[in-house]
């Protein structure tokens, strides 16, 4: 018995082409792969998806070869939607002051 073997038979699961995106990341990483050179809503649309984003998500965009510098470019060129917010910054006083003032009750 001869088994020949066929690259896609005809009985498989389809794949899906490659040009087309799979997801978010796969749609973002397409449109990082030409910045700068996107228009307005493009680069909006990815600095969004890098502003707010799940972390897994970030995780996965930025492991993908040259990803990782074209985040770093996006960040460097948009600094405003990555600065930590004036809310960030008050509760983290406020963490730290409540830390400080436990620590003296405790000690004291």
């Amino acid at each position: 018995m001869i088994i020949e073997h066929e690259d896609n038979p005809s009985w498989a699961v389809p794949s899906a082409p490659r040009n087309m995106p799979k997801g978010p990341v796969d749609e973002i990483e397409m449109l990082m792969r030409r910045y700068p050179l996107l228009n307005a809503a493009e680069t909006q649309r990815c600095i969004d998806f890098i502003a707010k984003a799940p972390i897994a998500e970030r995780g996965a965009l930025s492991s993908r070869p040259g990803m990782a510098e074209k985040m770093g470019q996006l960040r460097r060129d948009h600094p405003k939607p990555f600065r930590p917010s004036l809310a960030s910054y008050a509760v983290f006083g406020t963490l730290i002051v409540a830390m400080l003032v436990s620590g003296m009750m405790v000690a004291g």
